[in-house]
């Protein structure tokens, strides 16, 4: 009677945990995507203060490939099919536009960029700050 009340008990438990644990993969894998976004743009940062011009990080999709031979100054970044990419800086009266690039310009100033990985309906969002390149957390669906 014990085992069985062991056995059912980690049954329940096991049903009860599931979906966490699949949660928790869910945003570990779209962080890791938004982090390798970040490290590019930080790169991206000490290049342009160490060069003194402009550097541009751009988003291409998975069916695209990086040139062989890309620009000094131009990082590219494929996504894959497991995620999606939004990259949006503010338009004409505050109206969001779509882009696919970064750029930090030759003092290391990123430009203010929200971006936002998904993965159908889970996502992160961030936002660069101008001076400092770091991304702040805007929302996520976890």
């Amino acid at each position: 009677m014990e085992i069985m009340l062991v056995i059912g008990l980690g049954a329940i438990l096991a049903v009860v945990a599931i979906p966490s644990i699949e949660g928790w993969m869910a945003e570990n894998r779209l962080s890791s995507k938004a982090s390798e976004l970040i490290d590019l743009v930080q790169a991206a940062k000490l290049k342009a203060d160490e060069k003194g011009e402009a550097h541009f990080v751009v988003l291409l999709p998975s069916d695209e490939k990086a040139p062989k031979d890309p620009e000094p100054n131009v990082t590219y970044l494929v996504a894959d099919d497991s995620v999606e990419w939004k990259l949006e800086r503010p338009g004409p009266r505050g109206k969001p536009v779509r882009v696919s690039e970064i750029q930090v310009d030759s003092h290391g100033l990123v430009e203010p960029v929200t971006f936002r990985v998904s993965s159908g309906e889970k996502y992160v969002e961030y936002r660069f700050d101008f001076l400092t390149g770091h991304a702040l957390s805007q929302g996520s669906s976890f």
